[in-house]
């Protein structure tokens, strides 16, 4: 059983059999796995963003390296010009271009660090937060307390509201799910998100409530 602990509410102290909830909650998370091929578009969007900045990335590289080679060139004709110089004033003024040219290779070198490839690939990046967004409910149901845990913290922006004797309030459902959602209407199809909140409850708060953010895995 879940109780209600929140003082004040008209369901406080009065419980909820947790097949109900938890089932009421498996509901709720079937509604937000995508229909079949919305996933796999969008693996295949993120893909071709991954390799425009893969590829962006390289050329910034490539560029800074073929920079560097040239600034490093002229500090070193720079060099062979002062080591020649026996006038105070251009020992200075060559002194005063080393110094420049070290800033701008300092410039490059930090440009370098920031464009660096990413460790990974795509796929060992990607692979786990994919298979989450494909089917949310067969990890809840199937995988480790963990998992299931992540599943709540994944899922949702905040705690769930469940309104004894009516089910569990509107969900706030996390970004990724609801860019899926967008992306699947522009392509004709997504499951929608239906009877979340019946419509006799969208415009006032309910009598009595529970929340419902103490669902977690069982362990026994």
């Amino acid at each position: 059983y879940y109780l209600c602990h929140h003082k004040g509410c008209t369901s406080y102290g009065k419980s909820v059999r947790r097949d109900v909830m938890e089932g009421e909650f498996k509901d709720l998370l079937g509604t937000m796995q995508p229909i079949p091929g919305t996933v796999k578009s969008a693996e295949k969007m993120f893909r071709m963003v991954w390799d425009y900045r893969k590829h962006n990335a390289q050329a910034m590289s490539d560029s800074a390296r073929r920079e560097i080679t040239g600034i490093e060139r002229g500090i070193e004709q720079v060099m062979d010009n002062l080591m020649k110089a026996s006038s105070a004033t251009v020992i200075s003024a060559y002194e005063r271009r080393i110094e420049g040219l070290e800033k701008q290779k300092q410039v490059l070198l930090e440009r370098l660090a920031q464009s660096t490839q990413p460790v990974r690939s795509f796929d060992e990046s990607f692979r786990t937060a994919l298979l989450f967004l494909a089917n949310p409910l067969n990890i809840w149901v199937n995988g480790e307390f963990e998992e299931k845990r992540m599943v709540l913290r994944m899922a949702f922006t905040d705690k769930l509201t469940y309104v004894r004797n009516t089910g569990f309030r509107t969900a706030p459902i996390a970004l990724p799910f609801s860019l899926l959602r967008e992306f699947a209407n522009d392509n004709s199809g997504m499951v929608r998100v239906e009877g979340l909140e019946p419509p006799s409850l969208a415009a006032q708060e309910p009598k009595s409530c529970m929340s419902a953010s103490s669902i977690t895995p069982a362990t026994g």
